[in-house]
């Protein structure tokens, strides 16, 4: 019932409530990134979502510089993926959206996370994934497709928000592309 019904809703108010409080700060960012990267602020990349369909993830972009850094560290370069979250192309929580590459390299080992949407954050995020290898992410994406619950997605929320707040508080950065695929990242140039 809570992946059918309850958790789609939740995602939807959600995002709709963050979109709407931090639309000041959305349009500032977008002002600043537009300014230092000299063209559109915003980074779109096709990933692999549900049941496989393509859709456009889009963030901000972080340019190799100060302004960068501080979006990446404070998770602000995501803010607009709540946009893909309110089209219900992705969740709160999920396993990680991946690039079509890594999906068509994933294609026989990667369980059931294809039978959830991807998520602005996941079971593998919380648990490390810049020091996993690809087959213990894709496990924990696996795992957490199996085990969807509210009091899950609750402690990966918590514990992700515990995260970026130690980020900003000067600990080293936690996570990292998850699989790692040639060509360019999320924040990519």
């Amino acid at each position: 019932m809570y992946r059918r019904t309850f958790k789609p809703v939740l995602d939807f108010c959600c995002a709709l409530f963050v979109l709407a409080t931090t639309s000041p700060l959305l349009l500032l960012l977008a002002v600043l990134g537009a300014a230092r990267t000299k063209g559109t602020p915003l980074f779109v990349q096709d990933r692999v979502g549900r049941g496989g369909r393509t859709f456009r993830l889009v963030r901000f972009r972080a340019p190799e510089d100060a302004y960068g850094r501080f979006l990446r560290a404070t998770s602000l370069d995501r803010l607009p993926a709540f946009l893909n979250v309110l089209k219900g192309e992705m969740s709160l929580v999920g396993p990680r959206p991946l690039l079509p590459e890594q999906a068509a390299a994933l294609e026989e080992r990667r369980g059931r996370r294809d039978d959830v949407r991807p998520g602005l954050t996941g079971l593998a995020q919380i648990s490390g994934r810049k020091s996993l290898p690809a087959e213990e992410v894709s496990a924990y994406d696996a795992s957490y497709a199996r085990n969807v619950s509210f009091a899950l997605d609750l402690r990966i929320l918590a514990t992700t928000a515990a995260r970026i707040l130690e980020r900003e508080g000067g600990s080293p950065e936690r996570e990292t592309a998850a699989i790692p695929v040639q060509g360019g990242g999320a924040n990519a140039k």
